[in-house]
């Protein structure tokens, strides 16, 4: 029996017109099927600078961002006609204001709001045979709150499949550790938790329902002449993700590697859409992945003496521990200079540790772009200082001071 995988992204969930929409899309899938949903659009971020006005005991601005959540979800289950009462019970915990509240047990509410609003709403709509799954009843990890490693071999025993023609519904992102608390898979982690049911179940096809019409060569946003692409290899979907491309989660692939198992990336605005495979990029053209709100660290010896391996095992050491991904890095004889997100929650505190066996200085607010698979110089096409560069055969690093978008239509 072949389980399709649908996740729905944050963006297709945005108001109550779009749930009425997505309705629609599921009420015409093939059965069985797994639905995993992702927390209302900006729903994540609200709750993450909740998590963050709670730890600075700023609990004024705590409070208007909670009733702004709670306004945007009881609005959407008003037009709905969904009762309310459950939105005040999810939302106890940051209501009371307790600051020793976790990271994940904050951002996890917003899965957990989603998916009450859409289960009861497909209830009411008169889908009989749905089941609601928690994803924290099955959906192990290790026990950190950001980045957290999903454990397969016990979430194949936790998870059962649906039976013929039954639906489950269930939440992105969101996990638990062996113990019961909170953990999150990191940003965009509810492509992560689809496709990772998708390998339990030997699914053939996940679909990833988002508000683009697949990959593009570009963010349309950003670079004039952003083509989409009919299919991209599954490698080069990854170095995309890893180097800043949103889109994606960077290990939503890692489940379906040798599965045989085809990604669907799609909107429900447009009929166009990508899949990712092990088949050849078509068409094959250069790739720009612009990604914003990068900060340079630069790691100095305290004494008199040069960098070694030693030093560079520390500093990757942290980076794993702290699960701050490195996006670029370069050595010098002395000092050391990592390139890494800004939004990493626990970037703080590896900034500390390092700061324990180096004199660090940073630099936030840069602008790291990454191209793959073009021979020309384009530096004459950039805005602001380059104030690092690295070129390889395949890759071209630049970080930036500014940016404004560019054309690449005539590159190629």
């Amino acid at each position: 029996m072949n389980v399709e995988v649908h996740k729905f992204g944050g963006s297709v969930i945005k108001n109550a017109e779009q749930i009425r929409l997505i309705r629609t899309i599921i009420s015409k899938l093939r059965r069985p099927a797994v639905l995993v949903v992702s927390a209302l659009f900006d729903v994540t971020n609200m709750l993450e600078r909740i998590y963050r006005f709670l730890q600075e005991e700023r609990y004024e601005k705590a409070t208007s961002e909670i009733n702004k959540v709670i306004e945007k979800h009881i609005t959407i289950a008003e037009h709905l006609n969904i009762e309310t009462n459950r939105i005040y019970e999810i939302l106890y915990p940051l209501t009371i204001q307790e600051k020793d509240l976790s990271y994940a047990e904050v951002v996890s509410l917003g899965e957990k709001l989603s998916s009450y609003l859409i289960y009861e709403f497909l209830r009411r709509e008169g889908f009989e045979n749905i089941k609601y799954v928690p994803a924290q009843s099955f959906m192990i990890t290790s026990s950190h709150q950001f980045g957290a490693i999903p454990k397969l071999e016990k979430i194949s025993k936790l998870f059962t499949p649906p039976d013929e023609n039954e639906l489950i519904l269930t939440e992105g992102f969101i996990g638990a550790d062996e113990k019961g608390n909170p953990t999150t898979l990191g940003r965009e982690g509810s492509d992560f938790t689809a496709t990772i049911i998708a390998s339990i179940l030997n699914s053939k096809r996940v679909t990833l329902w988002k508000n683009v019409s697949g990959i593009y060569n570009a963010d349309p946003a950003e670079f004039k002449g952003a083509r989409i692409f009919e299919n991209i290899n599954v490698n080069e979907a990854i170095e995309m993700t890893f180097f800043g491309a949103r889109v994606l989660h960077p290990r939503t692939f890692t489940p379906l590697e040798n599965k045989n198992a085809k990604l669907i990336i799609k909107s429900p605005f447009s009929e166009k859409y990508t899949t990712v495979s092990e088949e050849p990029t078509q068409p094959f053209q250069p790739i720009f992945i612009l990604h914003k709100n990068v900060r340079l660290i630069s790691c100095y010896l305290k004494y008199p003496d040069l960098m070694d391996a030693v030093d560079y095992a520390r500093i990757y050491q942290l980076s794993a521990e702290h699960k701050v991904p490195i996006k670029l890095l370069q050595k010098g004889a002395r000092s050391l200079s990592l390139v890494v997100p800004e939004n990493i929650p626990t970037l703080d505190e590896f900034m500390l540790h390092l700061s324990e066996n180096y004199n660090v200085r940073f630099n936030d607010n840069l602008f790291l772009l990454t191209i793959r698979h073009l021979r020309q110089n384009i530096t004459e096409l950039l805005k602001g200082e380059i104030i690092l560069s690295e070129i390889t055969r395949q890759t071209q690093h630049y970080l930036m001071t500014e940016w404004q978008p560019i054309d690449i239509s005539a590159l190629s």
